[in-house]
């Protein structure tokens, strides 16, 4: 026996031979060693190459919209929809009549639904406030809350990818020409001898307006977004308009002609603003900029709160 310390040799060793130790000697970090030929660059025995310098350096992949806008809070979309809710509310309270139908009746009788209704009578007449303040009214408690799901989905997508003042814009001015639509239906019947109907109510033209908006701006984000992602935006918003659009000929007492006003003036707006500069990762807008859209924001909101209040002043005379 030897004085020797016995040596434990991994059992890969005689496999395949243990490989010499590379060279030993200063070297910058620079200089490339070679290996010898017996060097085996398979450590997990796959097959496959694992040495690292093989292989390009990996792609950073699209951020998301979310990555991008998720921290953004629609404060403002809550805002128009408790607005709403504040308006239902003054309905019921001030409803001539009490019980009925509450949840899918054709619609409160209230005076302040009187006051307030887009109707082409007296609207030509005079009663300008009637082009927003029947964004606010609802008919009933499914008119409403389905408006409201549709603007809290829609209306945050449109708040983080647009921001915030340019949202107010959007939605009242979709509510608008959805309103004009209507009355300018309206009063094509009434040249026609049909008659003057009671008026039109509801926020379902100013969200047909957001959702076409948020079509648009799906579109617009090609090569912002990964390709799938604007396919899966596009494909929830697109076929959910067409089918309460489709689904409005179906039921008596739709307003289709402010869903296509509204959706009209949700394309063109869509093409129009703005992104928010936290979407396209750009840098801050220029503080100039920046308080034109909020008057305008300002001034959109003003307007829409504003129609609703003489709206409702004028219902307590009826």
């Amino acid at each position: 026996m030897t004085d020797e310390p016995r040596k434990i040799i991994p059992i890969d060793d005689y496999r395949r031979g243990t490989p010499e130790p590379p060279p030993q000697g200063p070297f910058d970090e620079d200089d490339e060693v070679e290996l010898p030929e017996e060097h085996d660059a398979d450590l997990f025995d796959d097959g496959l190459d694992d040495d690292m310098t093989a292989f390009g350096q990996a792609e950073r992949p699209q951020p998301g919209l979310w990555e991008r806008v998720g921290d953004v809070h629609p404060g403002f979309t809550y805002g128009l929809v408790l607005l709403i809710l504040v308006a239902f509310a003054t309905e019921l309270l001030t409803a001539t009549v009490r019980g009925g139908d509450l949840w899918t009746g054709q619609s409160v009788p209230s005076p302040f639904v009187a006051a307030g209704a887009a109707a082409w009578g007296p609207f030509a007449a005079g009663e300008w406030w009637r082009l927003l303040s029947c964004v606010l009214l609802h008919a009933n408690a499914l008119h409403v809350g389905s408006n409201l799901l549709a603007l809290a989905v829609l209306g945050g997508v449109a708040e983080r990818a647009y921001g915030h003042a340019r949202f107010l814009v959007l939605f009242t001015v979709a509510g608008a020409f959805g309103s004009l639509s209507s009355l300018a239906h309206q009063a094509s019947l009434a040249s026609a001898g049909q008659g003057l109907n009671l008026g039109s109510i509801g926020a379902s033209g100013a969200v047909f307006g957001v959702g076409a908006a948020v079509v648009v701006a799906a579109v617009r984000m090609h090569g912002l977004l990964p390709a799938w992602r604007v396919r899966a935006l596009i494909g929830a918003t697109l076929p959910l308009l067409l089918s309460s659009f489709a689904a409005g000929f179906a039921r008596p007492g739709t307003d289709n002609a402010a869903h296509a006003g509204g959706a009209l003036a949700g394309l063109v707006l869509g093409l129009a603003l703005p992104f928010s500069p936290k979407l396209t990762q750009g840098p801050p807008e220029p503080a100039l900029k920046r308080g034109i859209w909020g008057a305008a924001g300002l001034l959109a909101i003003s307007a829409l709160v504003a129609c609703g209040v003489v709206a409702f002043e004028r219902s307590l005379h009826l």
